[in-house]
């Protein structure tokens, strides 16, 4: 036999070996996952499970601002507060704020003292965001300022994110439960749900958070299912078996997420034509990174930095689709140099998304799928073309919804 012989016969040998891992981790998924009966839940209706803004905080933001219908009393504030170990915020005209200077939740008082939640389920920390908002907060007269990091396993925030800061200026806690209960959110959401025995709607509302919020950090069913998937791993050379399962998958990701980004380039050309008269912007002095194959490459092996679509739509605006862990449609505009357009921005279309000081107004896509920390859901999605094609197109369907807008307030001149 020749060598070449030997060595199809090995890689086919090899196959096999692969589609018996498949075959055998495929059956204890449908004998765990599949079939079990899931109760009605309307969160997982109306949201993805780990969309942190539009589920998460809203929802811990609507709880926190809460007041009684006799007492007039945020119960749940006061007792959040004293939950987590801040116990010098006196409830005098407080407030209970999102997206407030950036920040997901921000509780302020008349005295001088703010407390900053950062809430994180995926993505990952931006360079120098925690000492920013403490900085901003400053500035704006806050003398006593609490820094809160929530997170899904109480993680601390990285280096990257504290700037000047240290650990210890850092209230870490956590959605799953923990040996220390002030470091997780569960004691405090169970005991909101028994203060609101006298509100059914909110009551339930809150029983359904709680079993999200078990569904994201494990439960007996998934540990079963992860014992019998290391059981498995034990077996023969399955190890090395799955290791070039997940080379694979970490060498696909890369290609196919510039096929997607070439895919929602031709679709918005097709949706949205008058972007043919824009300067598109590559990589320039504005530091906007087009979605190329080493800067998708090098995003996917860091996890951090942004790339994406720029089309010119002022003198120091564009219309922008970009990846910032989940893909962000939007005004590019940056405040800090350009105030005067951004503020023009923000003034005529702040009601059709969220604001930042690099965005006047923006969107995320509305499947809210996370490129940096990717679940199966994304990876199927990438390697599926129909999927992958739907997706760029529903994402340009969303930019030219914005791109109306922006043309119904007279913001576009194609002359700058």
């Amino acid at each position: 036999m020749s060598e070449q012989q030997e060595i199809s016969k090995s890689e086919e040998k090899r196959l096999v070996y692969y589609r018996l891992l498949l075959a055998e981790a495929g059956r204890f998924y449908e004998m765990h996952r599949i079939g079990q009966v899931k109760p009605f839940n309307i969160f997982s209706v109306l949201r993805s499970e780990s969309d942190e803004v539009n589920l998460h905080s809203r929802f811990l933001h609507a709880l926190l601002n809460y007041k009684k219908q006799k007492s007039k009393k945020r119960e749940n504030l006061n007792s959040f507060l004293e939950h987590i170990g801040i116990k010098d915020f006196v409830l005098e005209g407080e407030t209970v704020e999102r997206e407030r200077f950036n920040i997901d939740i921000l509780i302020r008082n008349d005295k001088e003292t703010a407390v900053a939640i950062e809430n994180k389920i995926y993505a990952e920390d931006q360079d120098q965001q925690l000492q920013r908002y403490k900085t901003t907060l400053e500035r704006h007269g806050y003398k006593n300022i609490h820094m809160v990091y929530l997170t899904l396993w109480g993680q601390d925030p990285s280096p990257e994110s504290l700037g000047e800061l240290e650990k210890k200026d850092i209230i870490t806690v956590s959605y799953q439960n923990s040996a220390e209960p002030q470091k997780s959110i569960r004691p405090w959401l169970k005991d909101c749900q028994n203060r609101a025995f006298d509100n059914f709607e909110l009551q339930v509302a809150i029983k359904q958070y709680r079993i999200i919020v078990q569904t994201l950090t494990g439960n007996s069913s998934m540990e079963a299912y992860m014992t019998d998937l290391l059981n498995l791993l034990k077996k023969d050379n399955n190890v090395q078996l799955s290791f070039d399962l997940q080379t694979a998958l970490t060498e696909a990701r890369p290609h196919f997420m510039y096929r997607l980004w070439k895919e929602i380039e031709n679709e918005l050309y097709k949706e949205i034509p008058d972007l043919e008269k824009t300067e598109k912007n590559t990589e320039d002095e504005h530091a906007f990174h087009p979605p190329s194959r080493e800067n998708i490459e090098e995003i996917c092996t860091k996890k951090s930095g942004d790339f994406g679509l720029y089309f010119r739509i002022g003198e120091h605006a564009w219309l922008g689709v970009e990846d910032q862990h989940y893909i962000t449609i939007g005004v590019k505009c940056y405040k800090t140099d350009f105030e005067e357009e951004h503020m023009r921005y923000y003034t005529a279309l702040h009601e059709s998304g969220l604001s930042s000081e690099w965005w006047p107004v923006y969107q995320y896509e509305k499947k809210w799928m996370n490129f940096r920390n990717p679940t199966p859901e994304v990876i199927a999605m990438l390697l599926d073309d129909e999927q992958r094609q739907k997706f760029a197109s529903q994402t340009a369907k969303q930019a030219k919804t914005l791109w109306n807008e922006i043309n119904s307030a007279n913001l576009v001149d194609f002359k700058k």
